[in-house]
C-alpha cells in the first residue's frame, strides 16, 4: 500500500507554493523477506529557478538512515527546508514506536500462555522485524514427526451387553425355588450357564392340567386307531368292488365283439342271399333267350323236314338243324338248373340270416345282461367310497380331537414353563429382585422408565464377554462414519481428567478403556435430534480398566473417520493463516545465526492437537510454536527452552 503525504506548504510575500510530496513505500517481501522503504520527492517539484529567492537560499539537501528489527532503510528528501525534514521525521518515528510496543505486549502473552488456540492473521510488519530493540526474537521450537494420526468424531453414550435379556415369570404365584450357588441363593454377579433353573413359582395345579391335557391326548388317540382301521377295511371292500366292476366290465366287452362278430355273418349272409338273388335274375334271363332259341331251331328243322321230305335238301343238311335243335334244348334245362340251384342257394342265405339274426339278438341279450351287471358293481363301489368319507372324516374327527388335546397339553406346558425362570445362554446375573417366598404377579412390572424396569424385572441377565456402546452423531458427522471404522471407547472420568491434561491422539488412546470397530449406521436420521443412531463393538478391553467398563456405565465413543499408519505430523499451534493459506515457521540457521523461514503447508488430516503435513516439511525441521505471531520471513530468532 502506498501512502502520500504532503509536507507544510512554503510560501513568501504571495509567491508560488512549493508541494514537496513523499512516496513511501511499504515492505514488499520477495522469497529472502527483504524489503526497501524509500521516500522521495515528486517529479513536479518547482525547479530552483522557480522558487523565490530568499527560500532557495534556504534549501538544503537531507539525508537520514533509520532502522527497523536493525536492518536499514534510507530516507531521503531532496530538496527540502530543515525544518520541514525534523517534522517528518517525528510523523514517522511515533507509529513505529506504538508498534514496537504492542508486539512486545503481545509476544510476553504469547510466551507466557502454554495453551494452543487458534491463532488470528497476524498484523502485516516490515521485513527484518526485530523486538524493536535489534535483537532476535525469543521463540519456542518443536520437531516435525513421523507417526500416525487419526481424525475424529465422538459423542457421548452408554455401554450395554450385546446379549442381554430381561427374564420374568408369565404367570402370578409364590416364588418356591430360588437356585443355590455354593449353598447360598443366587445373587448379582453369579455366572450361570445356558439351560439351568433360576427360579420358580408354585406349579401344582398346572402340573395336574398337563396330566389331564395327556390323557385326553391318549383317548384321542385311540378313537383315531379305530377310525383307522374302519378306513382299512373299507379300502380293501372298495378294491373287491372296483375288481368286480373291472370283471363285468370285461364280460361286456366280450358280450359286444360276440355281437360283432355274429353282426358281421348277418351281413355275410346277407351279401351271399342278394349275390344268390342276382345268380336266379341272370339266370332266368338266360332261360328266356335259350327257350327263344330251342323254338327258332324248332322251326328251322320242321322247315328243314318238309325240304328234306320233299327232296329238296339232303339228310345231312336236315341233321344239322336237329343238332342245332338238340343244343338249344340242353341249353334251357341247364339253365333251368342253374335257376332252381341259384333259388335254392338264396333260400339257404335267408335260413342262415334268420338264424343269425337269432344269435344276434342272444348277443344284445348277453351285452344288456353284462351292463346291468357292470352298474351293480359300480354302485357297490360308490357304496364303499361313501364308507371310505365317512371313515375319513371320523379320522379327521379324531385328528381334531387329538390336537386339541395336543394344544392344550402344550398350552398347560408353556404356562409351566411361565412358572420358570431358564438361563437362555451363558452369562452374568446384572440384576436380581426376587427373594424364595414372595409373591410375584405381572403387574408389578412397571415399564415406565428404564430404571422402573431394572428395579422391578426378576432377574436380568447379560453376556460379559461382548459390549457395545449406542451413540447419536450429528448428520454431518454421521455421514462419514463407515462400519469397520476405528473407535475408542473413554470412560467420562478419563475423558475429562484427559481434557485437564491437554487431550491429543496419544493420550486419548492411553486413556481409552476399550478398542473397537464401527458395528453399524442407521441409515436415517432421528426426527427430533436430527442425528444418526451408531453402534461401536468393542473387540478388545484394557485390561487395566476391565473392572471399570460395565453395562450402563456413561461413556464417549471416539471414531477414527480418516487415519494414517505413517506421516509427517505436527502440534496444531504451529500453524498461522495469512490470505487463508497455512503456514509454519522453520527454523534454519546460517553463519551461526538463526532465523526462520516462512514456508507454505498442505494440511491433510486433523487431529485432536495435530496436524497431518502432505508438503511442504519433513520429519525433524524444527517449527516455531511460541512467538510465530511476530515473525515474518528470514526475521532474525533467538530458540529458548
Amino acid at each position: 500500500m502506498n501512502n502520500h503525504k504532503s509536507p507544510p506548504k512554503l510560501s513568501s510575500n504571495g509567491s508560488k507554493n512549493i508541494h514537496n510530496y513523499l512516496i513511501v513505500d511499504e515492505a514488499r517481501h520477495d522469497k529472502n523477506g527483504s524489503g526497501k522503504i524509500a521516500i522521495s520527492p515528486t517529479d513536479s517539484m518547482a525547479k530552483n529557478s522557480e522558487l523565490p529567492t530568499d527560500l532557495n537560499e534556504d534549501i538544503v539537501n537531507i539525508e537520514e538512515i533509520f532502522t527497523v528489527d536493525d536492518r536499514p532503510f534510507e530516507v531521503s528528501e531532496k530538496p527540502a527546508a530543515k525544518k520541514f525534514s525534523l517534522f517528518k521525521i517525528m510523523l514517522w518515528a511515533l507509529p513505529l514506536l506504538a508498534i514496537a510496543l504492542g508486539i512486545g505486549v503481545f509476544a510476553s502473552r504469547r510466551l507466557s500462555d502454554p495453551v494452543a488456540v487458534p491463532e488470528p492473521t497476524p498484523v502485516t510488519i516490515p521485513a527484518g522485524a526485530s523486538n524493536g530493540n535489534g535483537s532476535p526474537l525469543p521463540v519456542r521450537v518443536v520437531p516435525a514427526k513421523s507417526g500416525a494420526i487419526q481424525e475424529w468424531v465422538h459423542s457421548d453414550g452408554s455401554v450395554s451387553a450385546v446379549r442381554g435379556k430381561h427374564l420374568r415369570f408369565e404367570v402370578p404365584g409364590t416364588i418356591t425355588y430360588i437356585k443355590k450357588v455354593d449353598g447360598r441363593d443366587l445373587r448379582e454377579g453369579d455366572y450361570v450357564y445356558e439351560g439351568e433353573l433360576l427360579a420358580q413359582i408354585d406349579d401344582r395345579k398346572l402340573q395336574a392340567d398337563l396330566v389331564q391335557s395327556n390323557a385326553a391326548i391318549w383317548q384321542a388317540q385311540e378313537q383315531q386307531s379305530v377310525a383307522v382301521a374302519n378306513l382299512a377295511q373299507t379300502r380293501a371292500n372298495l378294491g373287491q368292488a372296483q375288481a368286480t366292476v373291472e370283471q363285468q366290465q370285461a364280460n361286456v366287452a366280450q358280450a359286444k365283439a360276440k355281437l360283432g362278430q355274429v353282426r358281421a355273418g348277418l351281413a355275410q349272409a346277407e351279401a351271399r342271399k342278394q349275390q344268390a338273388i342276382a345268380n336266379v335274375r341272370e339266370a332266368k334271363a338266360n332261360l328266356e333267350a335259350k327257350m327263344a332259341d330251342r323254338d327258332l331251331a324248332e322251326v328251322e328243322l320242321r322247315r328243314r323236314q318238309e325240304l328234306y321230305d320233299e327232296g329238296v335238301i339232303s339228310a345231312s343238311d336236315r341233321d344239322v338243324y336237329q343238332n342245332r335243335l338238340d343244343n338249344a334244348k340242353s341249353a334251357v334245362n341247364a339253365t333251368q338248373s342253374r335257376i332252381q340251384a341259384a333259388e335254392e342257394e338264396v333260400a339257404a342265405a335267408e335260413s342262415n340270416i334268420q338264424a343269425t339274426e337269432q344269435d344276434i339278438a342272444a348277443a344284445e341279450s348277453q351285452v344288456r345282461a353284462a351292463q346291468s351287471q357292470v352298474r351293480a358293481a359300480e354302485s357297490q363301489v360308490e357304496a364303499v367310497q361313501g364308507s371310505i368319507a365317512a371313515a375319513a372324516a371320523q379320522i379327521d374327527a379324531t385328528s381334531a380331537g387329538i390336537e386339541s388335546a395336543r394344544a392344550q397339553s402344550n398350552r398347560a406346558n408353556v404356562t409351566l414353563e411361565d412358572t420358570e425362570i431358564r438361563a437362555p445362554f451363558d452369562g452374568m446375573v446384572a440384576f436380581l429382585n426376587i427373594r424364595e417366598g414372595d409373591y410375584w404377579s405381572p403387574q408389578q412390572l412397571s415399564s415406565q422408565t428404564a430404571q422402573n424396569v431394572v428395579e422391578t424385572v426378576p432377574i436380568i441377565l447379560i453376556d460379559p464377554s461382548e459390549f457395545e456402546v449406542q451413540i447419536e452423531l450429528p448428520a454431518f458427522d454421521g455421514t462419514q462414519v463407515s462400519p469397520g471404522q476405528t473407535a475408542f471407547v473413554v470412560l467420562d472420568e478419563d475423558l475429562n481428567s484427559a481434557y485437564r491434561d491437554s487431550l491429543n491422539n496419544e493420550t486419548l488412546i492411553t486413556v481409552a478403556s476399550a478398542e473397537g470397530e464401527v458395528f453399524s449406521v442407521s441409515p436415517s436420521v432421528t426426527p427430533g435430534g436430527r442425528a444418526m443412531n451408531v453402534k461401536v463393538r468393542i473387540n478388545r478391553i484394557n485390561p487395566e480398566k476391565q473392572s471399570r467398563l460395565r453395562s450402563g456405565a456413561r461413556v464417549s465413543a471416539w471414531i477414527a473417520i480418516k487415519e494414517a499408519a505413517n506421516t509427517t505430523v505436527i502440534p496444531s499451534n504451529v500453524i498461522v493463516y495469512r490470505d487463508r493459506q497455512p503456514f509454519v515457521f522453520v527454523v534454519q540457521e546460517k553463519d551461526g545465526k538463526q532465523f526462520v523461514e516462512q514456508r507454505p503447508i498442505t494440511i491433510g488430516i486433523k487431529g485432536i492437537s495435530q496436524q497431518e503435513i502432505i508438503e511442504g516439511i519433513k520429519p525433524g525441521d524444527r517449527l516455531v510454536s511460541d512467538g510465530k505471531n511476530l515473525l515474518v520471513n528470514n526475521a532474525p530468532v533467538d530458540v529458548i527452552n
